[in-house]
């Protein structure tokens, strides 16, 4: 090779410089661009709509319910009103002092982002009620009128550690609507969609006070994440949890 085209290679430029480029491509950022794409694609629908169309329904203990998706931008005024009734009867307990100054801002700003999906369970032949926990059991409740949703899940795509997750924002049951399995059965519809978009796992955040909802999740097969402030240092006496289930089929490779 003579002096001309040696140093051109140096320089990246002319021929076989792009090849030379792609090589040295930081391992981390290829990472991170593999996880982006496939967070992108996780919001395509069509993957989704055969495990959507599979959990649409759901009986148990004599109750049935009806499960429907939605992206916040798509949720109704008597959806959203709903939802924060349930977030506001059950979660003051874990914000000690703070809920009307912090969390419950906290929670209607999440609540509209644009990620947020959203899977509503309306009783069949019934009205709703009231209650609701973290990502977890909830608590007691208040009224309810016709077409109310019992219960709700709020969850998203993104990145996570390096990796293309389900976050599990929410999971809110209406008293009434709990010890019929309900909660499993949304809890394993996100599992599945989570597998059907190529994720690597199922995250969630539990506050170490909602002890319900962590032993229910511990039932489900959720165990103390990679990120999990205990797990990072035993030390730690952050009030909450991170948990974790991992999918159990590979990734689907983003892109064409």
């Amino acid at each position: 090779m003579d002096l001309e085209k040696l140093k051109a290679l140096k320089r990246g430029a002319g021929p076989g410089a792009r090849s030379t480029r792609l090589k040295k491509e930081d391992p981390e950022k290829a990472r991170l661009r593999r996880t982006a794409l496939a967070v992108e694609a996780a919001y395509a629908a069509d993957p989704l709509m055969p495990v959507l169309a599979a959990g649409a329904r759901f009986e148990g203990n004599g109750r049935a319910f009806r499960v429907e998706h939605r992206a916040a931008a798509d949720l109704t005024q008597r959806d959203r009103d709903r939802a924060m009734a349930l977030l506001d009867a059950n979660m003051p307990q874990h914000y000690p002092g703070k809920w009307e100054t912090r969390g419950r801002r906290d929670k209607a700003r999440e609540m509209v982002e644009g990620g947020a999906r959203y899977l509503l369970a309306y009783p069949e032949g019934g009205e709703g009620a009231g209650g609701g926990g973290d990502a977890g059991d909830g608590s007691a409740a208040g009224g309810a009128g016709p077409a109310e949703a019992a219960g709700f899940v709020q969850y998203r795509f993104l990145e996570d550690d390096g990796d293309p997750v389900l976050y599990l924002y929410e999971i809110q049951l209406a008293e009434d609507a709990r010890g019929c399995g309900l909660g499993q059965h949304l809890s394993g519809l996100c599992q599945a969609l989570a597998e059907a978009a190529g994720m690597t796992r199922v995250v969630l955040t539990v506050h170490r006070t909602n002890e319900g909802a962590e032993r229910f999740y511990r039932r489900l097969g959720f165990t103390p994440d990679r990120t999990d402030p205990e797990v990072c240092n035993p030390r730690s006496q952050a009030g909450y949890r991170i948990l974790s289930k991992r999918c159990t089929r590979a990734p689907r490779p983003p892109g064409p």
